[in-house]
């Protein structure tokens, strides 16, 4: 019984020494695009991880700063939902 020869064996006509510096080349070439696109995605992981970061930061200060103008409206007595707001000039 003869095997066949699996589809990934192949046989190339080109000499040896052409192929192995092709197949190396390939290769650098090939880890060199992996290593850069690991970088970019440091970097992009990196910079969602800090711009949530910082969202949630400045939304507790804005939520901060709503009741402490809920606690000095209520000192106050009044209401800055019920006063109408002014429109600035068309120019």
């Amino acid at each position: 019984m003869e095997q066949a020869a699996a589809p990934h064996d192949k046989t190339y006509t080109s000499p040896q020494r052409k192929l192995v510096i092709f197949f190396e080349k390939s290769r650098t070439k090939w880890k060199t695009r992996c290593l850069t696109a690991q970088a970019k995605l440091r970097q992009v992981k990196n910079r969602a991880s800090w711009l949530e970061h910082s969202r949630d930061t400045w939304k507790a200060r804005a939520r901060q700063l709503a009741e402490r103008v809920r606690e000095l409206e209520a000192e106050t007595g009044q209401s800055s939902t019920g006063s109408p707001k002014k429109k600035r000039p068309l120019s």
